[in-house]
């Protein structure tokens, strides 16, 4: 592990690069994220940041709920999945009608 750039070491330790850049600026070491960092550099990085990633998939991972139906036996998705999927359906939808309302007002225009 001789050189490894700053958004990739934000990646690993599951930061943002820009905590990262703040922690070595207070060192002395100016760096930007698309910068490689040396090995000195990336050991202050891991001491002030110690790996929680391993910790916090443990702590996602819950349990998943069974549903028995007379299909068969399958597996529910937990409740914080389907609501990130409804919120994306959601965000979908915002999306195409803000793009239908500016479709309308381009032909508005034109016809004017």
């Amino acid at each position: 592990m001789s050189k490894m750039r700053v958004h990739e070491l934000a990646k690993e330790l599951d930061i943002k690069s820009s905590d990262i850049i703040e922690v070595l600026g207070e060192k002395g070491i100016d760096v930007k994220a698309q910068s490689s960092i040396d090995e000195a550099s990336i050991e202050i990085v891991k001491k002030k940041f110690p790996s929680a990633k391993s910790e916090n998939k443990k702590e996602e991972k819950a349990k998943p709920r069974v549903l028995i139906t007379s299909k068969g036996v399958g597996k529910m998705l937990s409740l914080t999945k389907q609501l990130k999927r409804q919120l994306k359906k959601r965000q979908l939808q915002k999306i195409q009608l803000f793009r239908l309302k500016k479709l309308l007002l381009r032909q508005k225009k034109r016809n004017l």
